[in-house]
């Protein structure tokens, strides 16, 4: 059996007997998560938001997984729900790790699944935003330099232009006005500032995964 494939198979049961127990012998499975996690994302630790779907309103709550992480959301649904949450149908709308396929875990006891994916969309997300940043400030620096070559190319012509006199023809003018003439050649255009970067890249930020808790249908 392909690890992935089970692995894939025990997070679509998640919260079933068959997510962790072999239906035919009883044996146990291994856990999935390490399998449908890329390695690149195992040392991230995102912050996943859970949107909760309730009586017509939309509450976003920041989540942890863990047996703490399932405590503190449930003391935050009771408040939200202002029932006891025993008895309330609950519906994770998550999406696979592996494919970004939709998938939809039923129950509470499908909780850990459900967050777990959401961490590891989080993490995927962080990690290109994180690329994303890198290459806008090597962008940055690219343009600095190229700022940096057409100033030192400007200050290597200024002195000859600045040598530079009027020869006057006429009678003697006014030692205000030939001055004035000797600045007007002397001047040099600063050259222009390089262009700023792109504004995806400056207001490209870290973001959560979402994950929906939605009523039953």
């Amino acid at each position: 059996v392909h690890a992935k494939c089970l692995a894939r198979w025990q997070l679509h049961c998640a919260g079933k007997l068959e997510e962790k127990t072999c239906r035919f012998c009883s044996g146990s499975y291994p856990d999935w998560r390490p399998v449908l996690t890329p390695d690149a994302l195992k040392a991230q630790q995102p912050v996943p938001v859970l949107s909760i779907y309730y009586g017509g309103q939309c509450t976003r709550i920041k989540v942890r997984p863990g047996p703490e992480g399932l405590t503190a959301f449930s003391t935050q649904l009771r408040k939200i729900l202002g029932r006891d949450i025993s008895t309330v149908n609950l519906v994770f709308r998550c999406r696979d790790p592996e494919t970004g396929s939709e998938l939809y875990l039923h129950g509470i006891q499908a909780w850990s699944a459900a967050i777990h994916c959401a961490c590891v969309r989080a993490a995927r997300r962080m990690a290109t935003n994180a690329a994303a940043v890198q290459q806008g400030a090597q962008q940055q620096q690219r343009q600095s330099a190229g700022a940096e070559q057409r100033s030192s190319n400007a200050a290597r012509m200024a002195p000859a232009t600045r040598a530079l006199r009027p020869v006057w023809h006429g009678p003697a003018a006014p030692a205000r006005q030939m001055h004035g003439a000797a600045r007007s050649l002397a001047t040099v255009s600063a050259p222009a500032s390089f262009p700023a970067p792109d504004a995806a890249y400056w207001n490209s930020m870290p973001g959560y995964d979402t994950t929906s808790l939605v009523p039953p249908p």
